[in-house]
């Protein structure tokens, strides 16, 4: 029990100082996007690319996909790339992609461009079924990125600030500085 609620504070105190930087909103000029949703969105070290199309232009009424699971899926490998380089973040710093496939038949087809991106270490990744995605489009990944700028962490004492401790009256360690 002791280890679970030290798991459970522990976890919380990294929520509450995360959100305590501010949101950053990135998005691209030029870039297609609709009014409802950022390119990306970071709050420190972590930065969420929202699903993204491989569409290539910047009207979003008059919206240009290559034809084909593998144009489609480079195309969007593609654009999350921009939207990660104007992040200050390369491909290598993606942890975690959710790619949304029309037609899991293609899953073989998607998954070549994929790993030809990546390359071996590839990011964690889910990839799921879906009935239709925006657009008319075979392919939609969202991602999770760290920023590497963002690695440095502050050297402000967040345990201060947050208040809580074990039941036990023990030190709480995170990222390996102790509360006083």
């Amino acid at each position: 029990m002791k280890s679970s609620v030290r798991n459970s504070i522990v976890m919380l105190t990294v929520t509450v100082a995360a959100l305590g930087q501010g949101v950053e909103h990135i998005n691209l000029p030029g870039a297609v996007r609709l009014p409802a949703f950022s390119h990306a969105t970071s709050d420190g070290n972590l930065l969420f690319v929202s699903g993204t199309l491989g569409t290539r232009g910047n009207d979003p009424t008059q919206p240009n996909l290559p034809d084909g699971v593998t144009a489609q899926t480079t195309q969007t490998l593609e654009n999350i790339e921009r939207i990660l380089t104007a992040a200050g973040a390369s491909r290598r710093d993606v942890l975690k992609c959710n790619v949304y496939l029309k037609d899991m038949t293609e899953f073989a087809t998607m998954n070549g461009a994929y790993i030809a991106f990546f390359g071996d270490p590839p990011p964690a990744r889910t990839t799921v079924g879906v009935a239709a995605l925006a657009l008319g489009a075979a392919v939609e990944i969202e991602c999770v990125a760290k920023r590497p700028e963002a690695e440095k962490v502050a050297s402000k004492d967040i345990y201060k600030q947050s208040g809580f401790v074990d039941s036990e009256g023990d030190t709480i360690r995170l990222l390996g500085i102790d509360t006083p």
